[in-house]
């Protein structure tokens, strides 16, 4: 063979980058799709939910607790599929991305004409990342 010539071991290596990028997207595409709903949802004027006060208070602050729950969680599964960092490093670093972004999240929503930012929804955010945090680790550990 010539220098020139296709062998097996460059033939070889466009399979292992297609497969390390085919790895990285299943593992961050779907936490960077949930927070991008995150984000669209921040950016709507109004939001639908029941038209009782005390049932629309409860049903947005569950929305909050639910959608960082599956952003967490999704952070979780993209960090344990592409790192090797022991599952308590990888829950403390989702919860820290969970925060920065629930912090940024109501920063952005404070330029949204009719909404405004709320230190109690970053609680609420957290809330959700912390439960998601506690269950994935409780399942993980009892599942080995």
């Amino acid at each position: 063979m010539s220098k020139h010539s296709p062998s097996k071991s460059s033939n070889h290596s466009p399979i292992l980058i297609s497969t390390s990028l085919r790895t990285i997207l299943s593992a961050y595409l779907p936490p960077i799709a949930w927070a991008a709903l995150i984000f669209f949802l921040s950016s709507q004027q109004t939001l639908p939910g029941p038209s009782v006060s005390a049932l629309d208070y409860l049903f947005k602050k569950s929305a909050h607790i639910f959608v960082y729950f599956v952003l967490a969680w999704l952070l979780q599964r993209a960090l344990h599929i592409s790192t090797s960092l022991k599952p308590k490093i990888i829950g403390l670093t989702s919860l820290l991305i969970c925060l920065f972004y629930a912090a940024s999240d109501e920063y952005h929503q404070s330029f949204t004409p009719g909404r405004f930012a709320s230190i109690y929804d970053v609680g609420y955010d957290m809330i959700g990342a912390s439960l998601s945090v506690m269950i994935r680790s409780n399942v993980f550990k009892t599942s080995r």
